[in-house]
């Protein structure tokens, strides 16, 4: 019927169809006809035929489809496993902020019942360096408790590394 169809074509000038062939061993083979009709000079109205085998054209275009469906697939795969790190991104950021918010709530309770005592305070670590010293206790040693922050208790006060500790 196609083949019909495409000579009916080409007898009125020019036809194309993609049609399937069999061969004679049995195997099925994809073909492309382009058909015109021809008239030559002291012959009869002809019909031109050129027929391209597609073979390898198909099994090109099927590989190239089915590597396509593979990297959609994996596409899918790994936006899914994006979204879902993505998620756990935010959720880890939101907790963060939230021990961020409350940590910094704690430090300022801290700081302001050291800062609410009367007596001088100071916290030093390891190394004598100070961490932490309350207005009070600046005040006190004639500073401001930023000028003292970091600073090894030594070297801010000399006299007190030269002198003896009473008990």
């Amino acid at each position: 019927a196609d083949l019909q169809k495409l000579m009916g074509s080409a007898a009125s000038g020019t036809g194309r169809a993609e049609l399937t062939l069999v061969a004679t061993n049995g195997s099925i083979v994809p073909a492309y006809f382009s058909a015109s009709a021809m008239v030559l000079e002291g012959l009869s109205p002809t019909l031109g035929i050129v027929a391209t085998d597609l073979t390898e054209r198909k099994r090109a275009e099927e590989e190239i489809r089915l590597l396509n469906r593979d990297l959609e697939r994996r596409i899918r795969e790994r936006t899914a496993q994006l979204n879902s790190i993505n998620t756990l991104l935010i959720q880890e950021a939101e907790e963060r902020e939230k021990a961020q918010a409350a940590l910094e709530s704690v430090n300022q309770r801290l700081s302001d019942v050291l800062e609410s005592i009367q007596d001088s305070f100071l916290a030093l670590d390891k190394d004598w360096h100070i961490l932490y010293i309350n207005r009070r206790a600046a005040q006190s040693l004639g500073h401001e408790p930023g000028e003292l922050l970091d600073k090894q208790l030594w070297t801010v006060f000399p006299a007190i590394f030269r002198s003896p500790l009473k008990e």
